[in-house]
């Protein structure tokens, strides 16, 4: 990480010099507002550059367009940062922002001496208008800004102008921030279609391609793998709890499908000739394939996976289709010891699902990476070791890691909210149904046991005792959520609109009686406060579950998709999301 300081700028400076940031992020965009002594969005004029104290500062003189929160700049103000050049000697600062004549900015503010104004956290989230889009994106120098991530952050990235001003206001007058609300164009994440850097994968030395099980999506398929006798010498069971517990530990990953399937114990068939016995883990290198350990130096152990030359598509790359697994475990490496053993029976493992060597930084260090870190993780997975399996074995086919609800997706089927819609999918863009919502709801309000007492009467004309959903309607109108649609019905089959949506969410979760405070201030110019559905609407909004559909607009009687719906599930009833 580049960490030359910038306090020592007091010399004076005898030739071009440069010095790079840190920052330690906050949580998201409104948590900088709320840290800023003031939020502006104004246009830049013709900046200028002083030396002072031996250093280089520009001044940019900006004019106020809207101040957001408490009007602490003026119509007229200047920012200060440090670096720039003049009469052939300069400063560069990596991170500082560059602004430039006629652009307007959203600019997050802090004091500077001599009545200036300076960027909170340089560059990192200023954001510049795209006039052509009606978007406000990050400056080009936040790429500049090392970023001490010592906590969870949501990453700074393209937002429609309007709706982040609207919300940043909010915001600054307690409301909660929304990513949704503030209309992000992008989601943040480790990556975009590409794997995460930290990320290394088994690659096919012909092509470069790598190495991935399919069909675990479906249930069509499982990687196998069992334990051979003899054991490892100086392991109590011979390795047997080290083969099951790594294979557990892949499996067991709630964001991610890998489906291990472990045999019971089986004397290993020899054919050194031939290769290796498929589907098995070799124990005490009975062919002699690994040099011999020195003391208890040298290699452990190597796994892999055996794989078809054609490529399938995967989130449309091209991989090898897995179709066995081996290990093979050097003689004497019984020598690290019972959780050390089990540590690396883990990580051999996961090179048999097509995973590589992780990248070790940033920490924690995952199982993954080339070292055995002997810290007595056993068989565990650590960060880059779940998000690298979330990349490559997401849990449904049409829901990849890159998707911008996939952590609300992961988050309804982990509840045992949703298992999806059939053949591996979740089907993300269909619309969600009022009789699903009503199952939907009371799980995710509930938890994943609950079940509703018998239909013996039914709730509505259009749902008979002996739909599958006739239990879960009666339950909602038992608990005063719903009255149905009118004219004695329910309309189980249409679709739950986006109005209709807060009024779900909002007595589920409260209960019978529970009513929002009036509507005096529209939030959207599609719903006014003669709407039925604005008190709640505005409710929904406050709280930060939902957000509108661009244009200063709501979408009021726009269907929800089950996409959306699991971010408005996930976020009202704080469903755990991954990390």
């Amino acid at each position: 990480m580049r960490t030359r300081s910038i306090l020592v700028l007091g010399l004076a400076f005898l030739a071009r010099a440069a010095a790079a940031s840190t920052i330690a992020p906050p949580a998201d965009l409104g948590a900088l507002a709320r840290m800023s002594a003031a939020v502006v969005e104004a246009r830049a004029g013709e900046p200028r550059v002083e030396e002072a104290g031996g250093a280089f500062y520009t001044v940019t003189p900006f004019t106020r367009l809207r101040a957001l929160g408490a009007d602490a700049t003026g119509a007229a103000f200047t920012v200060r940062e440090l670096g720039g050049s003049r009469g052939g000697r300069g400063l560069a600062v990596g991170g500082a922002p560059v602004f430039q004549a006629g652009r307007t900015y959203l600019l997050f503010l802090d004091r500077a001496p001599g009545g200036h104004w300076r960027a909170r956290t340089m560059a990192y989230g200023l954001l510049v208008r795209d006039e052509e889009r009606g978007l406000l994106v990050p400056l080009p120098e936040a790429g500049d800004v090392d970023l001490l991530a010592t906590d969870r952050f949501e990453p700074v990235v393209a937002y429609r102008g309007d709706l982040l001003l609207a919300h940043l206001e909010e915001v600054l007058q307690g409301a909660r921030w929304s990513r949704e609300r503030a209309g992000a164009t992008e989601v943040p994440r480790p990556s975009g279609a590409t794997p995460p850097t930290q990320c290394k994968f088994l690659l096919a030395s012909s092509d470069s391609r790598p190495v991935r099980w399919f069909n675990y999506e479906t249930g069509a398929n499982t990687s196998q793998v069992k334990a051979t006798t003899p054991g490892a010498l100086g392991i109590a069971d011979g390795g047997v709890s080290a083969v099951a517990e790594g294979a557990g530990a892949w499996t067991n990953h709630a964001d991610s499908i890998i489906r291990y399937s472990v045999a019971a114990t089986t004397a290993r068939t020899l054919d050194c000739a031939a290769g290796q016995q498929q589907n098995a883990v070799w124990f005490e290198d009975p062919c002699n394939g690994i040099p011999d350990l020195s003391g208890c130096s040298g290699t452990l152990a190597f796994g892999g996976a055996f794989f078809s030359g054609g490529t399938t598509l995967y989130d449309g790359d091209p991989w090898h289709a897995a179709s066995a697994t081996f290990v093979i475990v050097n003689n004497g490496a019984g020598c690290i010891g019972e959780v050390s053993f089990k540590e690396m029976m883990t990580h051999e493992l996961g090179h048999t699902q097509g995973f590589g060597h992780h990248d070790p930084t940033p920490a924690p260090n995952p199982t993954m990476s080339a070292v055995l870190k002997g810290d007595g993780r056993g068989a565990s997975l650590v960060g880059a070791d779940r998000f690298c399996a979330s990349f490559a074995y997401h849990t449904f086919l049409d829901v990849p890691y890159a998707h911008f609800a996939w952590r609300f997706v992961e988050a309804v089927e982990n509840a045992g909210v949703s298992g999806g819609c059939g053949g591996g999918n979740y089907c993300p863009d269909v619309a969600v149904t009022r009789d699903q919502m009503a199952v939907f709801l009371l799980l995710s309000k509930e938890g994943p046991a609950y079940s509703p007492p018998a239909c013996t009467s039914a709730p509505f004309n259009d749902v008979p005792v002996g739909s599958p959903f006739c239990k879960w309607i009666k339950e909602l109108v038992t608990r005063g959520v719903t009255a149905g649609c009118g004219g004695g019905n329910y309309c189980p089959t249409a679709p739950v609109t986006r109005d209709q949506m807060a009024v779900f969410l909002l007595l589920t979760k409260e209960g019978a009686g529970y009513v929002p405070p009036a509507c005096t201030t529209p939030l959207f110019g599609d719903v006014p406060c003669s709407s039925a559905y604005a008190r709640w609407i505005n409710e929904l909004t406050r709280r930060g579950i939902a957000s509108g559909c661009g244009g200063g607009n709501y979408c009021p009687t726009a269907p929800n998709t089950r996409a959306q719906m699991a971010v408005f599930l996930a976020t009202t009833f704080a469903l755990p999301l991954p990390n």
